[in-house]
């Protein structure tokens, strides 16, 4: 089973693409949707995290490489305003 550091831990995951080359923000929150089974909702994806170690693991990786996306998104423009 694949594996990943996030947050300073190890985490297993299943099927969890985040980070690959190419691979959109709505491409991984579809991937996420059908790991989890369900439509990521704010009020629901606390419920959705616990319902499963493999449902952690993968709504903590596509967190984890939304932010990553983001902060490469801001050093971009940042870079791109100098």
């Amino acid at each position: 089973m694949p594996q990943r550091k996030v947050g300073g831990h190890t985490v297993l995951y299943q099927g969890l693409t985040s980070g690959s080359i190419g691979v959109t923000a709505s491409q991984k929150r579809e991937e996420l949707m059908m790991i989890l089974n369900q439509n990521i909702q704010p009020e629901a994806i606390v419920d959705a995290m616990l319902s499963s170690e493999a449902s952690w693991n993968a709504t903590s990786i596509f967190a984890a490489a939304v932010l990553i996306d983001l902060r490469s998104i801001e050093r971009r423009r940042a870079n791109d305003a100098n």
